[in-house]
Formats: structure tokens, sequence, C-alpha cells
């Protein structure tokens, strides 16, 4: 598996909380990154700044590169198309647990 560059998903600042998401793929391993900057981390964490991510293993990001490009469709396009917006880690984390696929989740604090 290639590796892919790190690209936005999602980047909304225009709230009183600023979430980015972005996904890449680094040594064959699919990874979804989070920061969340303001009011929401505070409510939940107890700081105004969240990060975190879900990281696929090799032999799992292989399953749903080829899930999502079975009829031929670009990869970076697919997980924008399936993942980009809002909801897009809920959205992956289904996906994954629909199609069997394990997530690793990591964040701080």
């Amino acid at each position: 598996m290639e590796n892919l560059e790190s690209f936005l998903l999602y980047d909304d600042r225009t709230g009183p909380t600023w979430i980015i998401l972005r996904c890449n793929i680094t040594d064959g391993r699919l990874r979804f990154e989070g920061h969340d900057l303001g009011e929401a981390p505070m409510a939940y964490v107890g700081r105004d700044e969240y990060e975190y991510s879900y990281t696929l293993s090799v032999n799992d990001t292989n399953r749903i590169v080829g899930l999502l490009t079975s009829e031929g469709n670009d990869l970076k396009a697919a997980l924008i198309e399936k993942f980009s917006g809002v909801e897009g880690c809920s959205r992956f984390r289904d996906f994954c647990e629909t199609h069997g696929l394990k997530c690793e989740f990591w964040s701080w604090p």
C-alpha cells in the first residue's frame, strides 16, 4: 500500500469549537486524526484542546481500500465522500464495525 499524504476531511471554525479532521496512510496504515479546540473539549476533558486518532492495521487498511475502490473509485475521493464532515469519525467507526475492521484509538489528554 502506497502512502497517502495527509488531507483535510473537515475544518470548521465557525462556532465555539474549532474541529479539524484529517486522513492519511503512512507505513501502510490508514489513520484519521482529529483535533478539537474550544468549548466542547473543555466540557468533556477539562481542557480547551483534544487530539484523537483512529488507526487501522496494514491488513485492515488493505481491506478498507478494497471496499472503497471496488468499483474503480479513487481512494482519496471515496474517503472524502464517505467520511468528510462533522460526523466523519462516527461514520468511519460505524463503517469499520459493519465490516469487521478493528480501529486502534488514541487520544490526548
